[in-house]
């Protein structure tokens, strides 16, 4: 059972000029999921006039293995990106450096991704890129009023997602959601009250595009941290119904608030995140945990 979580964050894409006609780029990423495996994620970039051939490699930390890709071809001008599965230690925890480096005939370049593993406390859904797992999903939103007439309150470890927790959340412009703000709370509990802060994720899978919202997340009662959500591709409302886009796709986005050790407690504690204005977002997974 997979027991930690990865964060990376992208580093620019250095480059390499060997000649007015040979131009090779590389950049790197790597994404976490809830599963055993993460992924990182190499692409090779080439400027030259002919088709030529990179050589990815993907370097990670001790203890840490990787399944190297294979060499790729690439047109004139071509940009080619290439996942690849990356497996942590089961109890891993801490910073790290992911490497891509692309080798072509006349040149090599090389990037690389600041990396760390977190552990988690709550889990609701899975980094997965899909709402499957979540009430409502996939384009049911406007049954929201109806499912959940006090918004969604839900108990990590006891309440299911699949009934429990909608994958969209309306904001105060959303008329089908009845034109006001709106509320969740993530309980969890906690075995003992935490030395160190812990940090809640959520993992948005998209929100409104000419409209994101702006939230505010609050711990036990507290004062509220407000956060602007960027814009989204907007058809996060319905994505995985089989249907066109009619916007712009998706635009995933993580957001990471820092619960203060000193306002935890033993026992259940709870994160209350509201819209405060705007439109919907929409879920892939939230949690709690504790970054390295």
């Amino acid at each position: 059972m997979k027991l930690s979580y990865l964060d990376t964050q992208q580093s620019g894409p250095p480059k390499v000029q060997v000649s007015q006609w040979h131009h090779l780029s590389a950049t790197a990423t790597a994404t976490a999921t809830a599963t055993a495996a993460a992924t990182a994620t190499a692409t090779a970039a080439t400027a030259a006039t002919a088709a030529t051939a990179a050589t990815l490699h993907v370097g990670v930390p001790d203890g840490w293995s990787v399944s190297q890709p294979a060499a790729i071809a690439l047109d004139a001008g071509e940009a080619r990106t290439i996942t690849v599965p990356v497996s942590t230690p089961a109890d891993g925890f801490g910073t790290g450096m992911v490497t891509v480096s692309a080798s072509g005939e006349f040149a090599t370049a090389t990037a690389s991704a600041a990396a760390s593993l977190s552990r988690p406390v709550v889990m609701v859904g899975a980094i997965d890129g899909s709402t499957a797992e979540f009430a409502l999903s996939p384009n049911r939103f406007a049954a929201y009023a109806t499912t959940f007439p006090k918004d969604v309150d839900f108990t990590a470890g006891t309440d299911n997602p699949a009934t429990g927790w909608s994958y969209i959340q309306p904001g105060p412009i959303d008329g089908w959601g009845g034109s006001k703000q709106h509320t969740f709370t993530l309980r969890f509990n906690l075995d003992k009250a935490p030395t160190t802060d812990l940090t809640f994720t959520a993992w948005l899978l998209d929100t409104q595009g000419g409209g994101p919202p702006k939230v505010s997340v609050a711990l036990n009662g507290g004062a509220g941290k407000e956060i602007q959500l960027p814009s989204g591709g907007a058809d996060g409302y319905h994505w995985g119904d089989g249907q066109p886009n009619v916007g712009a796709g998706i635009v995933p986005s993580t957001t990471n608030v820092t619960l203060p050790a000193a306002q935890l407690k033993a026992g259940q504690n709870a994160v209350a995140i509201t819209t405060v204005s705007g439109s919907w977002l929409v879920y892939d997974a939230v949690g709690i945990r504790q970054l390295p």
